[in-house]
């Protein structure tokens, strides 16, 4: 009888300890899943962590989340942290003395930038207007690729006028001969867009509004006039409906006049939502 007491003391020891070890351990996970949670949270985590994962950090395993007991969530700020809807996009989670695999980051990932809806737009007619002489074979090439783009969404026509037509050594007088060309080419529903080195900076998103501005107001054409080695006269200047830049450096005019024909094509498919402009 004595020896069945002590073998049955024994095993209620053993018990009693086994016991005592499993709610050590339940309150060690318990602990480290609410320390856990409560970085996501400061992480920008605004998505719920799933009940299930609580089981699976008990076992080591790698959650849906990132954020088990083998990982340690790097420090990010919440600016950093995006939401799309309700999908949280959280920080990358490393391994500890390891490579990183493919549990390592979260699931969830950053939203695409959305294409731009196509926009009803009156094709209104486009016109370039350059002082300056024809461009190298290869520049005519590329600049009739564009305006042959160009032609699938409105009339497009392109104008370059002689530099210093009366042949003066003035810069002044240059300027305001150049001038005075340009003018006689732009009627009064026109809209003008003065391409110069001092004007204001305006995005592909913008040029492509402008556009439909001038189609949604009835102009007849936009022109967009590139002047001399001298710039435009003021007399020009007060004609221009807009004066831009198309970079804050001065261009040479062969250069200037593919970009300008380039962001006039990239307006357009801007407008029609097409996968040119992304």
């Amino acid at each position: 009888l004595s020896q069945h007491l002590s073998i049955a003391s024994s095993m209620a020891f053993v018990m009693a300890t086994r016991t005592a070890s499993l709610l050590r351990c339940t309150s060690t996970v318990a602990l480290r899943w609410s320390s856990l949670g409560a970085r996501s949270h400061s992480l920008g985590c605004r998505a719920p962590l799933a009940a299930s994962d609580l089981e699976r950090a008990s076992r080591g395993v790698g959650s849906r989340s990132g954020l088990c007991a083998r990982y340690v969530p790097c420090a990010v700020s919440n600016s950093q942290s995006q939401v799309s809807g309700n999908r949280s996009v959280c920080c990358k989670a490393t391994k500890r003395g390891g490579k990183r695999g493919k549990d390592d980051y979260s699931s969830a990932t950053a939203p695409a930038t959305a294409q731009r809806a196509p926009r009803a737009v009156r094709a209104v007619p486009l016109q370039v207007l350059a002082v300056a002489k024809a461009g190298t074979p290869a520049v005519e090439s590329l600049a009739g690729d564009y305006g042959t783009k160009l032609k699938r969404y409105c009339k497009f026509t392109e104008t370059l006028l002689r530099p210093n037509p009366k042949n003066t050594r003035v810069p002044a007088e240059q300027r305001a001969a150049e001038g005075e060309r340009v003018l006689k080419a732009v009627s009064p529903r026109d809209r003008l867009v003065v391409l110069d080195e001092r004007g204001r900076d305006m995005t592909s998103e913008e040029l492509a509004d402008l556009i439909a501005e001038a189609g949604d107001a009835s102009a007849a054409s936009v022109i967009f006039a590139i002047g001399g080695p001298y710039g435009h006269p003021p007399e020009v200047r007060q004609r221009a409906d807009d004066v831009v830049r198309l970079s804050k450096m001065v261009l040479n005019h062969q250069i200037a006049r593919l970009v300008l024909l380039e962001q006039m094509y990239r307006a357009w498919t801007i407008l029609r939502g097409e996968p040119y402009h992304h």
